[in-house]
C-alpha cells in the first residue's frame, strides 16, 4: 500500500493514465481545486496546478483537465497547460453547471443552464482539437455526468437520471434515443457506466442501483455501506466493482451478481473517489484530508 499527498480538500476524482504510468487527481478545497498527476510507481509529484472552481472532471487519457464556473464558462486544460480559452463561446448559451468528458478523450461535455426565460438546460460537446461546439441537445438540469463509447448520461439535481444514445461516428446525439432511468432519488453522487457500456451504475444514498444501460432496467443493487456511497467504479475487465463512501470503507463487488468480496478501511476519512488501475491489479481511493490511497487489488 502507498499513499500519496495531493493537497488538503476532497479528493473527488482520480485518473489513472492508460498505460498506468501516471495518476492524475483532483483535490477540492473551495474556493480552489487543485489538480495533481503522480508518476508511478514511485510516486513522485509531475505537475500540478490551481483552479478556481470546484466542478473539474479529467479525461479518461489523463491528458485533458476541463472546468467549469459562472465567471469563467470553460476551461480547458492540457497537463497543467491552459489549452484553449473557450469561456465566451459556452457562456453565451447559458449557466455551466457541470463538466465530464467523452470516453474517448475527444469532446468535453457541458451541462449548461439556459438563460432564455421558458427554456431549460443543454447538454453541448466541445471539440478539444477543432476548437469548437460540436453538439447540442437539450436536456434536464443535470449535475452529474458519465459517458461511454455509445452513450452519455445525465442526472439532474432532483435524481432524475436519463441515458442519451451518441450516434456511432461520435458526431452527436440521436434526439429520438433516450432512455429514461427510474428516478434514483434526491442523493445521487455519481454515475458511472462498465468498460463495455452495458451498465450504468447510480451510486444514490448508501447503496448503488446498477441498470442495463440500454434498457433502463435494474439489474441489482449494491447494499452495505452505513453512510452516503460517492464513487463507484468497475474494474477494466468488468468483473468487479468498487465503492467508497462517507462510512471511511471501500468495498469490492462481483459486477455480475452483485454479491459482496471485500471491505477495505484505510484511514483517509470519507471516500471522494475511487478508480482501477487501467491493468486491474490495483486500486486508488481518495479521501477528504487530501490523501490518496493505492494497493494491490489482491491485498
Amino acid at each position: 500500500m502507498r499513499t500519496l499527498t495531493v493537497g488538503t480538500g476532497t479528493i473527488l476524482d482520480l485518473v489513472f493514465r492508460p498505460d498506468g504510468t501516471e495518476l492524475v487527481a483532483v483535490d477540492v478545497d473551495s474556493p480552489k481545486t487543485r489538480v495533481r498527476a503522480f508518476r508511478l510507481p514511485d510516486g513522485e509529484s509531475t505537475w500540478s496546478f490551481e483552479l478556481n472552481g470546484t466542478r473539474a472532471a479529467v479525461s479518461p487519457d489523463g491528458r485533458w483537465t476541463a472546468d467549469v464556473g459562472f465567471g469563467t464558462g470553460l476551461r480547458v486544460w492540457d497537463r497543467g497547460k491552459i489549452h484553449t480559452p473557450v469561456a465566451k463561446t459556452v457562456r453565451r448559451r447559458g449557466y455551466p453547471i457541470s463538466a465530464g468528458i467523452s470516453h474517448d478523450s475527444r469532446h468535453v461535455l457541458v451541462t449548461v443552464l439556459s438563460l432564455d426565460p421558458g427554456n431549460s438546460s443543454r447538454l453541448l460537446a466541445w471539440d478539444i482539437a477543432a476548437g469548437r461546439i460540436a453538439w447540442v441537445v437539450d436536456c434536464d438540469v443535470s449535475e452529474l455526468i458519465a459517458a461511454s463509447a455509445d452513450r452519455v448520461a445525465v442526472v439532474g439535481g432532483h435524481g432524475k437520471a436519463e441515458v442519451l444514445r451518441v450516434r456511432a461516428d461520435g458526431s452527436g446525439l440521436d434526439p429520438g434515443r433516450r432512455d429514461q432511468l427510474a428516478r434514483a432519488g434526491t442523493e445521487v453522487a455519481r454515475v458511472r457506466f462498465s468498460p463495455d457500456g452495458a451498465q450504468l451504475a447510480v451510486a444514490v444514498g448508501r447503496q448503488v442501483v446498477v441498470h442495463d444501460a440500454a434498457t433502463g432496467d435494474e439489474v441489482f443493487r449494491l447494499r452495505g455501506h452505513q453512510q452516503m456511497v460517492v464513487d463507484v467504479a468497475f474494474s477494466p475487465d468488468g468483473r468487479l466493482i468498487a465503492t467508497g463512501g462517507n462510512d471511511e470503507r471501500v468495498r469490492f463487488w462481483d459486477a455480475r451478481t452483485g454479491r459482496a468480496l471485500a471491505t477495505f478501511g484505510w484511514r483517509i476519512d470519507y471516500i471522494g473517489s475511487v478508480v482501477f488501475s487501467p491493468d486491474g491489479l490495483t486500486c486508488a481511493a481518495g479521501g477528504t484530508k487530501g490523501r490518496v490511497v493505492i494497493w494491490d487489488v489482491d491485498e
